[in-house]
């Protein structure tokens, strides 16, 4: 029976403050008087409770096991309550808790050490695993009790039959009949004889035993494929060598390499021996170099392995793979030693001695496969002409300020990359004019085409019924941009939608006031459908605070003609006749003697999608500002409030109507400035709502962060909203568990997660994290709910159309655009919750509470579904972009004091 023990809760006022959280009431006379009393009582209570656990057995121990008895871990022993309910404990250890446990001197002391060690916690799941390779229940094993069963017939005469059993009577229920061969009646029936037959055995013994894991199997794999040890069998895998008879000529040439390397270890090892730091790690690695170098040559002198058992291909393996990991450890520790006798003498000629040796080795064991009539493979071979030709650089490693000019001579010839375009730019910091380069899209699309031919129609632009397909879907469906489009004049077949996109990463001091960033710009085909660092292709970047921000020589607006000058010329699908400030190419140039040729065999690309968050929008491409009240969007003519207010997301709201036009854009005279809306073709209509800021980071973050506040301080009632949150990441984690949920939160451990010191609740967390979370929410909100209060129905309905959105998306993944009936209920979702979440945030706003708060990025969502027929929102969010971005960012941190690249 177990134990109660008394709870101390925090309660919370019934009318909160403005943050909307709890309140806590100090009771009138003894007890808490702060929120740390509080707490400190509540993990005194927790900690009582579970040292209360007890089994149904607890009772007859009559007090056995005292306050000296280990303690008994909470999670195994429910964990092993549960298991045996369920009847999935092995019988010996059901045998060894419940009758072995009473001979002992303290039977709960015994089931205590029982439970503990039959389970084992992993820190990373927190899943408990049965273990049950210890000592105490080997054991266990070894001490059974067979019971059996023999089933049989026992035959009587009918009267002996009635007499002995049915007391007489004519009813002789389940009875046969049959005649001996004398012709003699009898009667029988079947029993069941039941025996037992015990047994005792007892020993003593140790067992070790290890699984490997796959990162184990690649080491492995990287260490033969770094030494090139093979070992090439002409024979069947179930080859055995009888002892005496003769080693295969591959077996036994690879024995003998084995032997000289560890020969030439064990003498080299007394080289660096001077040095304390290594000394004792050498002498341990010799002292093992000695015991293989005699197994090895025990098994090339007798033909048995060093246990005495024959020689096979399965035992030779792992023998081998054994002394191949040792060496292989043997040769860094010599590195290692060599290093810091080079630092102690300032000898330069021991630096380059491990990769010698270790080329040298790689070049032996692979004359020797030749010698024996073993080819390597061609891939080994060109590895091994490869790394012949890195370690030669700098005279092999011993000038080391060569070591660079060198391999970028030898890499260079093999690199097809476009080359930069270089240009005078000025800047503030460092003050200036100063030589930048830029990786042109028409320079970078063209060389692709020319000497990646096979990468151009894989990642940029696929086949010719995709591309048509694409352009028929635009025009079908109307899409924005299309009207009076340049393209309406020019052949389609040929033309590769583009995407430009652009984002603020940090770079330094990431969290602080005085941390920078870097603006960077990026473009892909739309057509793409291989991972994305294939298909994203980085154009430049900026450092914040560097450039010069106005007037005639403003930084960021001269890198914008730059690249709307490449982009136009990416249009034309012709090598441009100028540079991008219109002078001509110098005589002689290679500019020059293409201008006005062709790109790339007639294709060209068409900038259709310009992608990015709001803040970008408005602070590079000079868009319209989203917190502005009488235009707050840069695709429609919406207002923060009255008729055309983008709050309004119902299917029939006015502000739809406004939506602008390419012509009417253009002659607007508020229209952005930026170069880039100079390209023929690129209007407003060209902008495309960011799905991932807009509802990951957005709508998402504000409605998961409002439940779960929700939640914790208002619905459950497990406690203070430190357990209701407790019990919510017990729930979450066993969902994670059960669905094998792609992406998780790896802790959700403090109400801060959602909870902000100013605003409404918001639940911090990454893209990934948040997308993947709306299926788990919505579990955990309908195990707490009640389906009789409507509040919670709405909430409840939220959720859904929230999933069901997610749902839609990954149906469709794959599609450039989505079919009109998917299009459709897409739509109708994402009104439908941005409806609810606007009555929600009415409601509570009414009770001075800040649940569900609504931003422009739910108007700024409402525009990427309503694209959705023409361009999947999955096509251009920037959560894929992110990808490329992540390379560029580290290199950007190590120099984040140069501007451009």
């Amino acid at each position: 029976m177990k134990k109660k023990s008394k709870k101390i809760f925090i309660k919370k006022n019934s009318k909160p403050g403005k943050s909307g959280g709890p309140v806590i009431k100090k009771k009138p006379g003894a007890g808490p008087t702060t929120l740390k009393d509080a707490v400190e009582g509540i993990k005194k209570s927790s900690m009582d409770k579970d040292n209360m656990w007890d089994d149904q057995s607890a009772e007859e121990d009559n007090g056995a096991g005292s306050s000296t008895d280990s303690k008994r871990d909470k999670g195994k022993a429910e964990k092993f309550t549960k298991m045996r309910l369920a009847g999935s404990l092995p019988p010996y250890v059901v045998d060894l808790y419940d009758n072995a446990a009473n001979q002992k001197e303290s039977p709960r002391q015994f089931r205590t050490e029982i439970i503990n060690t039959l389970f084992k916690r992993n820190p990373k799941t927190g899943r408990y695993s049965l273990i049950d390779d210890q000592p105490l229940f080997t054991e266990a094993k070894r001490v059974w009790e067979k019971k059996f069963g023999t089933d049989g017939k026992e035959s009587y005469t009918k009267l002996v039959m009635r007499g002995l059993f049915f007391g007489n009577s004519e009813s002789a229920g389940e009875v046969t009949e049959f005649k001996s061969k004398d012709g003699t009646c009898f009667y029988s029936f079947r029993k069941m004889t039941a025996g037992v037959e015990t047994g005792q055995e007892s020993s003593l013994g140790y067992t070790k035993q290890a699984k490997g894991t796959q990162q184990q199997a690649d080491m492995l794999e990287a260490m033969f494929d770094k030494l090139d040890w093979s070992m090439p069998y002409k024979g069947t895998d179930a080859l055995v060598v009888e002892p005496g008879k003769k080693l295969p000529k591959p077996m036994a040439a690879f024995l003998e390499k084995a032997v000289a390397t560890q020969i030439r270890l064990g003498g080299e090892t007394m080289l660096p021996q001077e040095s304390s730091d290594v000394y004792d790690k050498l002498k341990k690695a010799y002292v093992e170099s000695q015991k293989m170098l005699g197994e090895c040559r025990h098994i090339l002198a007798w033909k048995e392995m060093p246990d005495s058992q024959p020689v096979s291909k399965d035992n030779f393996d792992k023998f081998m793979t054994f002394v191949a990991k040792q060496t292989l450890a043997h040769h860094e520790l010599l590195a290692n030693g060599k290093a810091v006798v080079k630092e102690e003498r300032k000898d330069s000629e021991v630096v380059f001695g491990k990769d010698y040796e270790q080329l040298e080795l790689m070049q032996d064991i692979h004359s020797t496969l030749q010698e024996h009539g073993e080819e390597p493979t061609s891939s080994t071979s060109q590895c091994l002409r490869d790394i012949t030709q890195l370690a030669s650089i700098g005279s092999y490693g011993k000038f080391s300020n060569k070591c660079y000019s060198d391999l970028m001579r030898r890499v260079e010839p093999n690199i097809a990359v476009a080359e930069t375009y270089k240009t005078k730019l000025h800047f503030a910091n460092p003050a200036g004019e100063h030589t930048q380069e830029v990786l042109l899209p028409h320079e970078l699309f063209a060389s692709m085409f020319e000497h990646e031919n096979e990468a151009f129609f894989r990642n940029v632009a696929s086949d010719e019924g995709t591309r048509t397909k694409f352009w028929d879907r635009m025009r079908s469906h109307s899409h924005p941009a299309w009207e009076n489009h340049p393209l309406l004049h020019r052949n389609i077949k040929k033309a590769i939608p583009i995407s430009v996109h652009g984002d603020e990463v940090p770079i330094a001091g990431i969290g602080k006031q005085w941390s920078k960033k870097l603006v960077n710009v990026s473009w892909a085909s739309l057509l793409g459908k291989t991972e994305t660092k294939s298909t994203q292709f980085w154009s430049m970047g900026l450092v914040e605070k560097t450039d010069v921000k106005n007037g005639p020589y403003a930084t960021m607006r001269n890198l914008w003609k730059i690249l709307a000058w490449s982009f136009t010329a990416l249009w034309s699908g012709l090598w441009p006749l100028t540079d991008h400030k219109g002078n001509r190419f110098p005589e002689g140039s290679i500019q020059l003697e293409r201008a006005g040729t062709p790109l790339a065999g007639g294709f060209f690309g068409v900038v259709w999608s310009l992608i990015g968050d709001l803040d970008y929008f408005t602070q590079f491409l000079q868009l319209p500002n989203y917190n502005n009240k009488s235009m707050p969007c840069s695709m429609c003519r919406t207002t923060l409030s009255g008729l055309t207010t983008w709050s309004n997301f119902q299917v029939g709201a006015a502000w739809r109507g406004t939506m602008w036009r390419p012509d009417a854009w253009h002659a607007w005279a508020g229209r952005s400035r930026n170069p880039i809306f100079s390209i023929p073709g690129v209007s407003a209509c060209n902008i495309c709502a960011d799905y991932m800021h807009c509802k990951f980071l957005g709508t998402d973050a504000v409605q998961f962060g409002s439940v779960m506040s929700f939640l914790v301080f208002e619905v459950m009632n497990e406690g203070s909203p430190e357990d209701n949150l407790a019990a919510c990441w017990r729930f979450i984690r066993e969902y994670y568990r059960m669905h094998q949920t792609a992406v998780r939160f790896r802790s959700m451990s403090r109400l801060t997660m959602f909870v902000r010191k100013t605003g409404g609740p918001k639940l911090r967390g990454k893209a990934g994290e948040l997308r993947y979370f709306g299926e788990v929410l919505l579990a955990l909100w309908t195990t707490y709910c009640s389906n009789e209060l409507e509040l919670h129905k709405k909430i409840t309905l939220l959720l859904k159309s929230n999933v069901f959105m997610e749902r839609k998306l990954t149906e469709t993944k794959g599609q450039t655009s989505m079919e009109d009936e998917d299009a459709d209920e897409l739509n109708q979702a994402c009104s439908d919750m941005l409806v609810l979440q606007s009555d929600l945030a009415r409601h509570f706003a009414e009770h001075g509470k800040l649940y569900f708060t609504l931003t422009s990025k739910a108007h700024q969502l409402q525009h990427a579904c309503l694209l959705a027929s023409v361009l999947n929102p999955r096509t251009v969010p920037c959560r894929q972009t992110s990808i490329i971005i992540t390379s560029i960012v580290t290199f950007f941190k190590h120099n984040y004091n140069k501007n451009v690249c």
